[in-house]
């Protein structure tokens, strides 16, 4: 169960950008608050989560409509055509990522691209009849996480930062309660769609390789009714050439040359050369295209292109964006090391998986 925030229903309500539930790579923490304005509000499914906010301001909303898009009566959208709600404006703020580091090394937490168990699940244990569920229904699900998701009135949030709260330095542990406990009009919205903390290296990996299972993966692209927006970015299909591809999901502008890609998910701009194993990896891919004159001014220097080189085998692992591997590299955790941190070498360790830094250049016949 996890926590999201929203305004009092009677001035203005946050909705997730999804009604089935939010993206996987760009949910963080609970320290990121995203500040999420709907046009009106969506009667659809209850929340795994909650979110707190202050009351906002009864400002009359701009709404957008799928017809918006277009003037011409023969065009269609991606939006299934009764939606009549956008999102009108997102505010993304995150911490220091620490736990995400390197991949926070040089993007801040909420741009990196895309629970816990046991014992360790008593401390979030709370009696969520309090949040509107049956007495049966609190006993499934007994727990609640915060969604770092808070709408606040504008003046209410400068009132409270600059003179109820000066010192405060977190929403969710300082000015959410304080604001409370001095009686400020503060709601929950119980949020039940897909949701997970991504906060760790290994959190991060396994949300990622999520959307590649079968026979229904954890996390839907494809639902013609709740499209994900992203920056367009016009590049070609992707061209893949004497390939073996199973279960992995391969984005937009890669080159993919007689390889073997298992379970893995492949970023946009991706080069991946020939005898190349790829498995049980996540790909970020490449910011930019390198030129052919490029290419060969590199290799008259001796230098490494962009991408996976010929013959490399890639296992468990993370490659931030623009990573340049050379040839007959392995990158399989030979030795089973769970921790380790070589910035120096380009690449971590967390969890036992292998995180290749942004940038960062691994020479013709390394092993990790």
């Amino acid at each position: 169960m996890a926590m999201a925030a929203m305004a009092s229903p009677s001035s203005m309500t946050m909705i997730p950008a999804r009604h089935h539930g939010a993206a996987p790579s760009l949910a963080t923490s609970g320290d990121s608050s995203v500040r999420r304005l709907r046009a009106q509000p969506r009667h659809g499914r209850r929340g795994r989560g909650t979110s707190v906010s202050t009351v906002a301001s009864r400002r009359r909303p701009f709404v957008f409509t799928p017809r918006a898009v277009s003037d011409s009566k023969s065009s269609q959208t991606c939006l299934d055509p009764d939606a009549s709600t956008s999102v009108l404006g997102i505010i993304l703020g995150g911490g220091a990522g620490t736990r995400l580091y390197p991949l926070t090394k040089k993007r801040a937490k909420p741009a990196v691209p895309l629970g816990p168990k046991g014992d360790q699940l008593k401390a979030m244990m709370v009696d969520t009849t309090i949040l509107g569920l049956d007495d049966v229904r609190a006993k499934e699900m007994p727990y609640i996480a915060s969604m770092g998701i808070y709408v606040f009135s504008k003046d209410v949030m400068l009132q409270l930062l600059r003179e109820q709260f000066p010192g405060a330095n977190d929403f969710g542990s300082e000015v959410i309660p304080g604001a409370t406990s001095i009686g400020k009009r503060v709601q929950a919205y119980l949020y039940d769609g897909y949701w997970e903390d991504i906060g760790t290296i290994e959190a991060f990996y396994n949300a990622n390789l999520g959307i590649t299972k079968k026979p229904v993966p954890d996390f839907s692209f494809y639902d013609r009714s709740a499209p994900i927006y992203t920056q367009p970015r016009h590049l070609p299909p992707s061209k893949v050439l004497d390939a073996d591809v199973t279960d992995s999901v391969i984005g937009e502008g890669c080159v993919i040359k007689n390889c073997k890609i298992h379970h893995s998910v492949v970023g946009l701009r991706s080069c991946i050369s020939e005898g190349a194993i790829i498995e049980d990896t996540l790909l970020m891919g490449a910011d930019y295209y390198e030129t052919e004159a490029d290419k060969k001014l590199l290799a008259e220097k001796g230098g490494i292109p962009i991408g996976i080189g010929k013959n490399s085998h890639i296992r468990r692992a993370i490659i931030d964006k623009n990573a340049r591997i050379g040839d007959n590299v392995k990158i399989i955790n030979v030795d089973n090391v769970q921790e380790a941190a070589r910035e120096t070498d380009g690449y971590f360790i967390k969890g036992g998986i292998v995180t290749v830094i942004k940038d960062a250049l691994l020479p013709t016949g390394t092993v990790i």
